[in-house]
């Protein structure tokens, strides 16, 4: 049972413990392996259920009993039911709020306790709507968050029998999550049919294995499209991407997706552009002369022979109040501000460039003003007094104040 997929580091670790079956055991089998290492517990507050906080308080003794510290993190404000797809909204948030922990903590890795059976249930999930190789990968064993905190997975291998076994052998409490038999969700409905699709063969672990051909597979196309958006230098520092127009037409049809894909997720990484979307921007853009166009948040556009692409201000997010502790804004920069007076950030915008163009001319780069319009840019009394990507600080803000870190890389298990 203390068989756990987790390079030896001594290096604190965070746990994401939910109070089920699968994060405590995970916690506890952390702790009985490596006892004289910091490992602690993350345990978030949904509040979607009334009972939720009573629950918290709960698991914080359990784990505390055996010298585990649990910290309880609460989404505030709650989510909003009526936005729809609130599975969605609590993952997000969840995680934002875990890794902004981990960060101002300086802890540098987050386990989690997906196993054998969520492997199984997401490949089914994803290949039900018509998810390619890189979104049938399903869950990777590890990877690297845009926040800069490296996701690890310890008992991807164990059935969730075995977790249930060794909190029994141990006497360990958890709690049962009443939700889990809510035939309302679809990965309780998958869960519901596994026995059938058993019957069949396709087993947990069968399934599990062809997500693990399709991760190998995809690993092999990742670092095809890394080399080529190496090669060619896409990513510029101002957060946008710049495809070779010609260099791109020429690659096959599935790296030329590829390529479209890592440049959208580079500017906007929280979820991954839909495949029709993707093809249909890959023919529009083989026309001979191309319109400007959006896609996933992003707008794309040709320009002296090349694919520029950035994100376009209209769907960035509203501007937030800024603290010393980590935020993510516009799903895609953790922000934060050690300066003592109220500071916001958002996109720079409309009047923000107009102010620089007035005071600052010179520290304005050769893009196009709609690319400017939405860098991530911190204000106090709407004035900006600094935006990263251009590197301008007034002097009333010190760099070593302002934390801006943006997703620079692609992600080999999104969807695809």
């Amino acid at each position: 049972m203390l068989n756990l997929m987790l390079p030896y580091s001594s290096e604190p670790l965070a746990v994401a413990t939910s109070g089920g079956s699968d994060s405590m055991a995970l916690v506890c089998a952390l702790k009985e392996r490596e006892p004289e290492r910091t490992i602690i517990a993350l345990h978030v507050d949904h509040r979607l259920r009334s009972s939720s906080t009573k629950e918290a308080h709960q698991l914080q003794k359990w784990l505390e009993v055996r010298s585990i510290p649990c910290i309880i993190l609460t989404i505030d404000p709650p989510l909003d039911r009526e936005a729809g797809n609130l599975a969605a909204q609590a993952r997000s948030a969840r995680y934002a709020l875990m890794e902004g922990w981990c960060m101002h903590h300086d802890v540098h890795v987050l386990a989690t306790a997906h196993h054998l059976g969520d492997q199984a249930e997401t490949f089914l999930m994803r290949l039900a709507r018509g998810s390619g190789v890189d979104g049938l990968s399903c869950i990777a064993q590890e990877r690297m968050q845009p926040s800069g905190i490296k996701l690890v997975r310890p008992i991807l291998h164990w059935h969730k029998e075995d977790a249930i076994s060794f909190l029994q052998q141990r006497g360990i409490p958890w709690i049962e999550d009443p939700t889990n038999h809510l035939s309302c969700y679809q990965r309780n409905r998958w869960r519901m049919m596994m026995p059938q699709l058993a019957a069949e063969g396709l087993s947990i672990a069968r399934l599990a294995r062809h997500a693990h051909h399709m991760a190998r597979l995809a690993d092999f196309m990742y670092q095809h499209t890394a080399a080529w958006l190496q090669q060619h230098k896409v990513f510029a520092p101002q957060a946008y991407a710049l495809l070779p127009y010609d260099a791109w037409c020429e690659a096959h049809e599935e790296l030329a997706l590829r390529l479209l894909r890592a440049c959208l997720m580079h500017i906007q990484p929280h979820k991954t552009p839909r495949f029709d979307a993707l093809e249909q921007l890959y023919h529009a853009l083989h026309n001979a002369a191309p319109k400007p166009q959006t896609v996933h948040g992003c707008m794309i556009r040709t320009r002296r022979n090349q694919i520029f692409m950035y994100r376009e201000m209209a769907h960035c997010s509203p501007h937030i109040t800024l603290s010393h502790i980590p935020q993510l804004w516009d799903n895609r920069v953790m922000v934060a501000c050690a300066a003592p007076s109220p500071v916001q950030c958002g996109a720079l915008g409309v009047h923000g460039l107009a102010w620089l163009r007035r005071h600052v001319p010179d520290i304005i780069p050769d893009l196009p003003a709609t690319l400017l319009h939405s860098l991530p840019t911190f204000f106090h009394l709407e004035e900006p007094i600094a935006i990263p990507h251009i590197d301008y600080y007034a002097h009333t803000c010190e760099k070593r104040n302002v934390m801006c870190l943006m997703h620079n890389s692609v992600g080999i298990d999104a969807e695809f």
